[in-house]
């Protein structure tokens, strides 16, 4: 009898342990580890080609542009809720919509350089709805023949 009780056990443990095989097998097949499952799960994120953009040298009066390259890598929609810039002299055109993951996108800033004189430095945040920010700004050496009359004149 004890024959008989030592092999009901031992075919017991090994019924369990391979149902257990098989709940382990089934827990991989419902958290799959694959990058696009991760990248799902992931937050909206910008990744900009470049995030400051020097126009070199410009007179006063000229208008000029540029068109900053993004791209969603996060998991989620990105949807841009507003801009914020520190000058007037800046018009700064952005997508409405939501750029899907992995889609890419630009935001243009057109530069008006009436009344501007030396190097000028500027900064625009760009916030989502999701409260995400980021900073781009663009930059150039402005040579304003008013302002410079006005300053030699001393």
């Amino acid at each position: 009898m004890s024959r008989f009780t030592a092999f009901v056990f031992i075919a017991t443990a090994l019924f369990l342990a391979g149902c257990n095989t098989q709940t382990s097998q089934d827990q991989k097949k419902k958290n799959p580890s694959d990058t696009a499952a991760i990248k799902q799960k992931v937050a909206a994120k910008f990744e900009f080609r470049d995030e400051i953009h020097n126009f070199g040298a410009l007179k006063a009066g000229e208008v000029v542009s540029y068109s900053f390259r993004f791209e969603n890598t996060g998991g989620e929609p990105l949807t841009i809720s507003h801009i914020k810039n520190e000058c007037g002299c800046l018009e700064i055109l952005y997508p409405k919509k939501p750029v899907q993951p992995g889609e890419k996108s630009t935001i243009e800033v057109i530069f008006t350089t009436d009344g501007e004189w030396g190097n000028e430095f500027k900064t625009i945040e760009i916030n989502t709805r999701k409260g995400l920010k980021k900073n781009i700004a663009v930059t150039a050496r402005i040579q304003n023949a008013q302002f410079e009359k006005l300053i030699n004149k001393k």
